[in-house]
């Protein structure tokens, strides 16, 4: 983390969605010492105990985590383009990249370095992508992913090893 910063050289934004993922991602950033700010993406359709978690890791931690908020899209682009599916994936361009390149364009006009919770093991196309990318449909940031390599086991352990808070949803059976 602190050497991809270094090379980047631009200022550092975390990626938080309430997962296992993306909460070993932030405390790794946290531990790294460098200055960060973190987001979460309330896509419109999140779940309440997700909502309540995110407010729990600010609190726990000390964090001021700025909420995007995608409001109703969802459902506007439902409504349009039909359920979004594994073949036609319309919802993350239209309720998450949106909403995220809006932010960051606004925020971050020089550009901005984002650490996100990706791993290899999650999909066949994440398996391709380097640990540290650009999204075509994100202009103004380089991604990067300090657990690319990791197993959902392993990011469990750390987790537990952190003792760091889980979101319920993982309790009830839910793995991603």
């Amino acid at each position: 983390i602190k050497r991809t910063a270094k090379e980047i050289s631009l200022p550092i934004l975390v990626s938080f969605s309430g997962g296992k993922d993306s909460m070993a991602t932030l405390l790794l950033v946290m531990k790294s010492g460098l200055k960060y700010e973190s987001f979460f993406l309330d896509t419109g359709i999140e779940l309440e105990e997700t909502l309540r978690y995110v407010d729990d890791v600010e609190k726990r931690y000390g964090l001021k985590i700025k909420r995007i908020h995608s409001d109703d899209r969802f459902w506007k682009s439902l409504e349009k383009y039909g359920p979004p599916a594994r073949d036609y994936r319309w919802c993350c361009k239209v309720v998450k990249l949106g909403p995220t390149t809006k932010f960051i364009m606004k925020n971050y006009p020089n550009g901005v370095l984002t650490f996100v919770g990706q791993r290899r093991y999650e999909s066949d196309v994440r398996s391709k992508t380097p640990r540290i990318w650009r999204n075509k449909w994100v202009p103004n940031q380089i991604a990067a992913s300090p657990i690319q390599d990791w197993t959902a086991l392993e990011v469990f352990l750390y987790l537990m090893k952190e003792k760091a808070p889980l979101n319920p949803w993982y309790e009830r059976g839910m793995n991603r």
